[in-house]
This record gives C-alpha cells, structure tokens and sequence, in this order.
C-alpha cells in the first residue's frame, strides 16, 4: 500500500466527503443519545493558527482523515478521526494519528488530547497502543457520558 498524509483545505472535496461519511456514521452510532456526529467540531476550528486537516491517500483515493486543533496554548486536541471502512485495519488511522503527532511537534505542543465514543472499541486499542493514556473527561465532555478521553505528552526537539 502507498500511503500519502497530506495536509489539505479541509473544505476541499476529500476532506468535506470524509467529514460527511464520518458526521454520518458517528450519527447512526450514537443517535440513541441524540449527537449530531459533528463531535463538538467546526471548521473554523481549523482556520486558527497551529491547526492541521491531514487526509490519507491510498493509491489516490482519500481513505482517512484526522484534525488537529488548538485546545489550549500547551495542548493540542485531535479531531475527526475517520477511516473508510474498507480501509480499516490496515495501519491508516496510525499514520494519520503519527502525523498528526508530528504536526503537533512541529507547532510546539507538549500534549495532546482527544476524545471517542465507547461504542468505538477500535478507535480506543488505537489510542491505547499509540501510548495515549486515560484521564478525566476534559472540557465539553464532561457533560458526554460515553466519552472516553486520553492524553498524550509529546516528546519535543
């Protein structure tokens, strides 16, 4: 597999499609409790400086997306983590999240922070193998009572 992360618009096509597939399947995960799939995300959170929209391209096709944005001025918080399903369980969301670690190095951030959905057992053994530890619910989802967050210091050149 040839895979690219490149950081684009994330109003451009790829992202806006993987933004939607992603919206709709948060949604349909969770509409039991009412989310809109949107995960407290806007783009206009990636309009601030030390913000990154990275997609995963396989072969040309956009397989993967993830975000980065400010949460505080020492954290940075990643966002919109999407495999496509075909794609899942190839080391994609990995990349992503590696990349976006590395972004998140390059902006200077000691640490970073997300949240997922404990309906979302993959993406949990994700963060868990990538080194994120568990915390406390953090900011709006302290209100979320499926949110399961984690954190993760980065290691700064």
């Amino acid at each position: 597999m040839d895979l690219q992360l490149i950081a684009v618009d994330a109003h451009g096509p790829d992202a806006q499609r993987l933004l939607a597939e992603l919206t709709a399947e948060i949604t349909e995960l969770y509409a039991d409790l009412g989310y809109d799939g949107t995960g407290g995300f806007a783009l206009a959170d990636l309009e601030r400086s030390r913000a990154v929209f990275v997609v995963a391209y396989a072969d040309g096709e956009p397989v993967g997306c993830g975000a980065l944005r400010p949460y505080q001025d020492d954290i940075a918080e990643v966002k919109r983590m999407y495999t496509v399903p075909a794609w899942r369980g190839r080391g994609v969301a990995a990349a992503i999240l590696a990349e976006l670690e590395r972004h998140g190095r390059i902006f200077g951030y000691p640490t970073m922070r997300l949240e997922t959905g404990d309906r979302q057992p993959g993406a949990i053994r994700l963060y868990e193998r990538s080194g994120y530890r568990h915390i406390p619910p953090f900011g709006p989802y302290v209100a979320w009572s499926d949110s399961v967050c984690f954190e993760k210091p980065l290691a700064l050149d």
